[in-house]
């Protein structure tokens, strides 16, 4: 049975460095790392810590321990780790069938975005981009943080009436405590709020 971590804290610069390379590993770039993932996006622990150590001279001490302690340590929820292996909750732009879990959300989600974008969304609603999924979250103050953040000026804090996306067949996975996952948002279900 898998862990599913939440946040354990501050992590020095370094380890956050550590973490973003993980991340891009199990995420978007395993082959950069000498890394299989499965179908469900499950790496090995051992292999994971030795593709980060023989891919840049200055991660040569990490080891799988080490890998696990931070992971355990600060990942937001971004990471599921079962004895011996680990995976990124969400992100992927590699195919993983991870999100398999359909759920009723609950009756509002939120996405942070930028007005450069909503033109798009406006017109085809919300759509993964990039990755495997679109990605939306139950907690506004991380929506409106992650908006404010990533996205530049003008972030603007999308609701999503998730709860009536699923009653029309829409569906929703849960990846972590507040992050669910659907494959695409029409823009009949999006309202919009300027930050």
């Amino acid at each position: 049975m898998a862990n599913h971590l939440t946040h354990g804290g501050p992590i020095s610069d370094r380890d956050r460095l550590l973490l973003r390379n993980l991340l891009r590993a199990l995420r978007h770039a395993p082959d950069d790392y000498g890394v299989t993932l499965d179908a469900a996006g499950w790496a090995d622990l051992v292999a994971l810590a030795q593709g980060v150590r023989e891919r840049a001279p200055e991660w040569a001490w990490v080891t799988s321990a080490d890998v696990e302690r931070l992971v355990r340590q600060g990942t937001g929820g971004r990471f599921d780790l079962s004895p011996g292996r680990v995976r990124a909750a969400y992100g992927h732009s590699v195919p993983c069938t991870k999100t398999d879990r359909t759920n009723e959300p609950p009756e509002i989600l939120f996405h942070g975005t930028t007005q450069l974008r909503m033109p798009g969304i406006r017109e085809f609603g919300l759509l993964p981009q990039f990755r495997q999924h679109v990605h939306l979250t139950s907690d506004e103050p991380y929506a409106r943080a992650v908006a404010a953040r990533h996205l530049g000026p003008s972030p603007v804090l999308l609701v999503i009436r998730a709860k009536e996306a699923y009653e029309t067949g829409i569906d929703f996975f849960p990846s972590n405590e507040h992050v669910w996952c659907s494959a695409h948002i029409p823009p009949t279900f999006i309202s919009e709020w300027s930050l």
